[in-house]
């Protein structure tokens, strides 16, 4: 396990409003890099596990985790997209159809998308007329984004890159960022690229994990090195005020387990803050959410799920049934290591073809189509992407005609 080499630093402040001294509030399991699914080519290379400490900022509220793994390590092996998730493509139309009806752009309109991705979001702006333009760091997946007509510029953002793109083309419109500000160490340059590219009456909008809905859905396993930060409406308004910029709306969106939707302007903006962001702040206080206990809390609520699952695997292995499990995401690492599932499961079931015949981060479960359930005739399957249980279970009711079972571990784990 790492904590102090080069490849990782600790953070002793916010990560938001720089104070010092944040109370650790959850130790998870320590994990190798989430996403690094392995070939049969590099089983005996070694994956470094790194800690998953969490903590609160007592002064603003940011939940964060401590220790922050080299970008050039977390993201070497990138392989995710957005157009292999199921829920997005459907969520991304709403999404835009969501903006451009809430704040009406004339065509030609420019919108930069920061962590763009495969271009599945800008997408849906380039159909409805607007110029669009991605940035993303992983160079791959942005070349194949503009082979396919989204240009995206394979990058990171930062405040160079933004002066650039404002010179040679123009000030956004819009700029979005959908799942990437939790991701990033410094939020302060991060947002002041943002004011460098927006147009003075510009929106800068982003979806990000909602704190709230991580501890209330139980979606623990969104906890991964990845995701440096875990948002809340209080932290993150006190923020975006200490760094000229006014978080105008708020919603939350079904996406990720529980995420929010921000609306943010230039400080002195031309538009009306709305009272959606007053009223959530009061609600995460009413929650408790800046209260380390509602942390250790969570933890008792997994743990107690935890243990049913494992009682039960213990039960089906004394009578010698074929386990499996389901999924094979990032999530999926946290859930394995914190539930200790990695020698229980024969392999992985998925839907993803890019993850076929790979092995899980650190344990190497072999990774196999979803299509071949039937002839692994595996007794029970555990559904670790278990936010999508339904989708699963409804794809494969042959499977549970012919006498398999699901096992739905969180909220509250039971069999199907």
């Amino acid at each position: 396990m790492k904590n102090t080499t080069q490849a990782v630093y600790r953070r002793t402040d916010c990560r938001l409003c720089g104070k010092t001294s944040p109370e650790t509030v959850l130790s998870l399991e320590p994990i190798p890099i989430a996403g690094d699914y392995v070939s049969r080519q590099e089983l005996d290379m070694a994956q470094d596990r790194y800690t998953m400490d969490l903590a609160l900022c007592r002064h603003c509220g940011n939940v964060f985790l401590l220790d922050v793994v080299d970008p050039e390590i977390l993201y070497k092996n990138f392989k995710y997209t957005s157009s292999s998730s199921p829920d997005l493509g459907g969520h991304f139309r709403g999404y835009a159809e969501y903006v451009l009806k809430n704040f009406p752009m004339p065509q030609g309109a420019f919108i930069v998308d920061v962590g763009s991705n495969d271009g599945l979001f800008l997408r849906e702006f380039q159909k409805r007329g607007l110029r669009v333009l991605g940035v993303d760091p992983a160079r791959d997946i942005a070349r194949k984004a503009t082979e396919s007509g989204i240009e995206t510029l394979g990058a990171y953002y930062d405040i160079e890159l933004a002066r650039q793109t404002r010179n040679e083309r123009a000030a956004a419109n819009i700029i979005t960022a959908n799942m990437v500000m939790a991701n990033v160490d410094n939020m302060a340059i991060f947002i002041q690229s943002i004011r460098e590219l927006l147009a003075d009456d510009g929106i800068f909008i982003f979806e990000t994990g909602y704190l709230l809905k991580l501890v209330e859905n139980m979606v623990f396993d969104n906890i991964y090195h990845e995701h440096l930060s875990y948002f809340s409406v209080k932290a993150l308004d006190l923020f975006f005020k200490n760094n000229g910029m006014e978080l105008l709306d708020i919603n939350v969106v079904a996406t990720k387990g529980g995420s929010l939707r921000g609306v943010v302007q230039l400080q002195g903006g031309p538009r009306k803050r709305l009272a959606s962001v007053d009223k959530m702040i009061r609600l995460e206080k009413e929650f408790g959410l800046d209260r380390p206990e509602i942390f250790s809390n969570l933890k008792r609520r997994i743990d107690a799920e935890k243990e049913k699952l494992l009682t039960l695997i213990g039960d089906l292995k004394r009578n010698n049934k074929k386990i499996a499990g389901y999924g094979a995401s990032h999530s999926v690492t946290t859930f394995l290591y914190y539930f200790g599932l990695g020698d229980q499961l024969e392999c992985l079931f998925d839907d993803n073809a890019a993850k076929f015949n790979t092995f899980s981060p650190g344990h190497h479960i072999p990774i196999l189509s979803s299509e071949e359930i039937d002839q692994r005739k595996s007794d029970h399957i555990i559904i670790l992407a278990w936010r999508f249980h339904e989708m699963i279970v409804n794809k494969h009711r042959l499977y549970l005609e012919k006498g398999g079972h699901f096992i739905v571990p969180l909220p509250q784990m039971r069999v199907i």
